[in-house]
């Protein structure tokens, strides 16, 4: 390990990290409620038919129908037990998801160690990485989490092809073990490690590069022990779930998941923007800002490209752009775009924020400096603002709820979706909040299973008559229509 973080000062530092997260993540922790039906769908399974029968469903490896089926054991356990406390101790379900962030940030500060950064700017990376605007929208949305596991084993899989990059005889075999492992985890997690392998395959061959010719490094072991480490695990992930994947991009499927390759400038460039863009707060919305709102944000992010360029070399210029959009690449071209895809770019924003921040503090170059500062700010303010708007959907979501329930006749349960439910959000701004809290929550037995709810007006018939129609309020409760 780098002698920058030795033990006692490290534990030190990571004790007022693990501080520092926890404080810079109360909204989400006390949110009293959550981002969207994905959550309390899980909940409903859980508390319904327990966590085994939860586990056994999802935990399952299959093809599934299309690309967009959700195929990632590890995330649905994970997802699982958290939804557990959903109820009784929402803070529970949210510490946990808080605790993965964190998991992700001492990750992180193990691997730059690996690679001799300093300390100062670990440790720098690592208060950036906690409250970076790309991390906060996976953190705060538990249904997310996906896109938190995924870069901890990706992670995990990078520092041992460094390892074994930067020391060949050191480990020995456990560190192609420790990246076949890895990758394995990262594949059962979320589609989207998939790029993981091409990532690491086509790194370190670059980074051997620089010190054996390329006929040598094809006479090498190393090449290909790498490779087949990292190889081995998705080669047996995509196998498996070919067929859907053949469905999916031979446009045999219509739905937000179908890849558009007109999709695919537009995303480009929201995606660049979005950490520097005021008061962006989902992607999706992203498209009814101005242009030249969007076209600030794009240019901050140029800026800072550019001083990467300048300071460290046009190759770290172009690695930090790879870093950055390696991960996206298998959703770059769905029509449903959205911020918590951006986690896995954290890590390398992070790390550029930090160097330079500590490359001005070290030369003394006072407008690095003040721009850095700006800078940073700027971001914990685009960190704010992100956690304050999932903390106010929560809350509109659990008033909604609440409202419901006291108006909802008991019935025993009865069949699925047989109690009909109409809710007006033709008034409400916040109207898609009522849609992300009631869509899909039909399993049998859960508290809503027996409800059928309808959201325009034409579809409540008179034979609905027995059942509610109400109307959402600005407040987010729900009353007699």
């Amino acid at each position: 390990m780098n002698s920058s973080l030795r033990v006692p000062e490290c534990a030190r530092f990571l004790g007022v990290l693990f501080l520092f997260c926890v404080f810079t993540h109360l909204m989400v922790i006390a949110n009293p409620g959550f981002f969207s039906h994905d959550e309390w769908q899980k909940y409903d399974h859980v508390s319904t038919a327990g966590l085994g029968d939860f586990v056994a469903r999802y935990g399952e490896f299959k093809a599934g129908p299309d690309f967009g089926y959700p195929v990632r054991p590890l995330g649905f356990i994970q997802q699982g037990f958290a939804s557990i406390f959903m109820v009784d101790a929402p803070w529970i379900s949210h510490f946990i998801e808080v605790m993965v962030h964190f998991a992700n940030v001492m990750v992180f500060m193990l691997l730059l160690g690996q690679m001799q950064v300093s300390r100062r700017t670990i440790n720098i990376a690592a208060l950036l990485f906690v409250i970076s605007p790309l991390s906060i929208t996976s953190t705060g949305w538990s249904a997310a989490s996906f896109d938190r596991i995924y870069p901890f084993f990706a992670m995990w899989a990078i520092l041992f092809a460094w390892r074994i990059h930067q020391a060949p005889g050191a480990g020995g075999w456990v560190n192609y073990v420790g990246l076949l492992i890895a990758g394995l985890c990262a594949s059962l997690s979320k589609e989207t490690a998939f790029m993981l392998p091409v990532l690491i395959a086509v790194g370190f061959l670059a980074m051997e590069l620089h010190r054996t010719s390329l006929r040598d490094i094809f006479y090498s072991p190393r090449i290909y022990g790498v490779c087949l480490a990292i190889g081995l695990p998705f080669l047996m992930y995509l196998l498996v779930r070919l067929p859907a994947l053949l469905v999916s991009f031979g446009g045999d499927i219509d739905s937000v998941y179908e890849p558009e390759s007109t999709n695919i400038v537009q995303h480009l460039f929201f995606y660049w923007a979005y950490p520097f863009v005021n008061k962006a707060l989902e992607m999706s919305s992203m498209q009814y800002m101005s242009s030249l709102r969007i076209s600030t944000g794009a240019l901050i992010h140029l800026a800072l490209l550019g001083l990467v360029a300048f300071h460290f070399g046009w190759k770290r210029a172009v690695a930090y752009v790879l870093l950055y959009f390696v991960f996206l690449v298998p959703v770059i071209s769905i029509t449903n775009n959205g911020a918590h895809y951006l986690y896995a770019a954290t890590p390398v924003l992070s790390a550029a924020l930090a160097g330079l921040l500590a490359l001005s503090l070290r030369s003394g170059k006072r407008l690095l400096l003040a721009f850095m500062v700006l800078l940073v700010v700027f971001s914990t303010v685009r960190f704010v603002q992100i956690q304050s708007s999932l903390y106010q959907q929560g809350l509109c979501q659990m008033r909604l709820i609440h409202s419901l329930e006291a108006q909802l006749p008991s019935v025993g349960g009865g069949e699925a979706s047989s109690f009909p439910v109409l809710i007006d959000t033709s008034e409400a701004s916040r109207g898609y909040v009522a849609v992300r809290t009631f869509l899909g929550r039909s399993y049998p037995g859960s508290p809503f299973g027996h409800v059928n709810f309808l959201w325009n007006a034409s579809d409540f018939t008179e034979e609905m008559s027995a059942g509610l129609s109400l109307k959402m309020t600005s407040a987010c409760y729900l009353k007699p229509n």
